[in-house]
């Protein structure tokens, strides 16, 4: 889990977007896609990895991996959401 005082410090590296921690749906389901070998972050990179979870913007548009609760908030590493992700994109509050 990562430190409620953290997630009030760090923001989206590229739009500074409010990032908060992702559902487990999303999580299992990006992990589903790493196992199966589907799943590519930002600079078309396959993410090898199973992530612990995920912080997304607040429009639902990009997630950053989580693992070891390190948040990873490289830009090039992030994994944009389509709308056939669980709780794909929105339109911002």
């Amino acid at each position: 889990m990562i430190d409620p005082a953290l997630l009030q410090l760090i923001r989206c590296p590229i739009d500074g977007q409010v990032l908060t921690v992702g559902s487990e749906e999303l999580t299992r389901e990006l992990n589903r896609r790493i196992e199966s070998r589907q799943l590519r972050d930002r600079a078309d990179g396959l993410v090898d990895d199973k992530l612990e979870s995920v912080l997304v913007t607040a429009d639902h548009h990009r997630a950053y991996p989580v693992r070891d609760r390190i948040p990873t908030l490289i830009p090039s590493e992030a994994i944009e959401l389509g709308e056939d992700f669980p709780g794909g994109p929105c339109e911002p509050a």
